[in-house]
């Protein structure tokens, strides 16, 4: 559970038998929980909050770093639908919150860049049902036919394409965090969130120039500063040493 009450709330009138969190000020009377974060643990990482939750209520922990297996049926269901041959990487393309979201615009001056280096050979764009009008805005203006668009796919799909990708690149949310947990190179944009909350994390913080970690800028301008070019150059050279 995370540290907010509405999800504590609708679990409690679901009748949810076993709500779990980290009960920070109001939520702890919602949850089924005996032993609950102090109200100043709120500024921790969500994996140091996790961590520090188990530790407290005696679980154990024996994978610092999350991990998800997926089946290699799921694959082969994802293939029948897609049926694109060649080299695929995968953008996330959109956030929760909308300050941590790069400009659409970028996204496309980065896949030119990458295709002109024959880097992929099509791009999933993974975004959710919410945000749809940003993967049809990105393949309508780019006006390339190499996009492949995952807006309307269930989690399990989504989560063959990430890995059928050989990295993905995208916002600070969800489905980056998904692909990270999946053993996907995985590389985040970073310019007004820290990424010092990837302490326990395979993620691979991309950054613009000057950048001041520890700090919530929700202004998505922010993003500007991380300018596709650098986006494009970190990468490359991560590939290249990581070969």
């Amino acid at each position: 559970m995370d540290k907010i009450n509405k999800p504590a709330v609708a679990a409690k009138l679901a009748g949810i038998k076993n709500i779990i969190g980290p009960g920070i000020k109001r939520q702890k009377k919602w949850l089924t929980n005996k032993n609950f974060l102090e109200d100043n643990d709120w500024y921790l990482s969500y994996s140091e909050q996790s961590q520090k939750l188990l530790k407290i209520n005696n679980i154990d922990i024996t994978d610092l770093y999350p991990h998800i297996e997926i089946k290699p049926s799921s694959l082969d269901k994802l293939k029948k639908n897609f049926s694109y041959n060649g080299k695929k990487i995968a953008f996330g393309v959109d956030s929760f919150e909308d300050y941590k979201i790069w400009y659409e615009e970028n996204f496309i001056e980065l896949a030119n860049k990458f295709y002109d280096q024959k880097i992929f050979d099509y791009i999933y764009l993974v975004c959710g049902k919410d945000k749809q009008h940003i993967v049809k805005n990105i393949i309508a203006k780019s006006n390339r036919n190499y996009f492949i668009d995952c807006s309307d796919l269930k989690l399990i799909d989504i989560m063959g394409a990430i890995k059928d990708s050989d990295f993905f690149v995208g916002n600070n949310s969800g489905p980056l965090n998904l692909a990270a947990a999946l053993n996907v190179k995985s590389f985040g944009l970073f310019a007004n969130t820290p990424i010092s909350q990837l302490k326990f994390s395979k993620i691979i913080p991309l950054i613009p120039e000057n950048y001041v970690d520890n700090q919530f800028i929700k202004k998505q301008e922010e993003m500007k500063k991380l300018t596709p070019d650098k986006v494009f150059q970190d990468i490359t050279k991560y590939l290249n040493n990581h070969l």
